[in-house]
């Protein structure tokens, strides 16, 4: 393949099929070596290169496909946990809500209460559900 930067030019009438490097023509050959390509080689060469870039563009399309298709087959299990997590929420609310209406009905064990409910168990929970989902 031509490994030259320079334009390149269609060749003359009695060899219209070719491409020749025009640095050569331009500068001479100090500049660049005289090169060419037949028109038919560099059609190939285009050919192969859009073939292998198509093949690379296909795996890719599978490889996408097949990821989005397992996305789709764990989106439901992903949102029975968000959701069997929320109810645990809720329910830890309502225990925790329970308590304190007990708390503050029992003075003789306040000490208790305090210490299991009031300094971080509830807020522990539910950042540990939170982190989860």
């Amino acid at each position: 393949m031509l490994l030259c930067s320079e334009e390149s030019v269609l060749g003359e009438q009695t060899r219209p099929n070719r491409i020749y490097c025009n640095g050569y023509h331009r500068y001479g050959k100090e500049y660049c070596t005289s090169h060419r390509i037949d028109e038919a080689t560099l059609d190939q060469l285009i050919n192969e290169e859009l073939s292998l870039i198509k093949s690379q563009a296909e795996k890719n399309w599978h490889s996408i496909e097949k990821d989005v298709k397992k996305w789709i087959s764990q989106k439901s299990n992903i949102e029975k946990v968000i959701s069997d997590l929320e109810i645990r929420m809720k329910n830890l609310d309502f225990e925790t809500e329970s308590i304190l209406m007990e708390r503050i009905n029992d003075k003789e064990n306040r000490k208790i209460y305090d210490n299991r409910y009031l300094n971080g168990g509830r807020k522990n929970r539910n950042v540990l559900l939170k982190s989860r989902m």
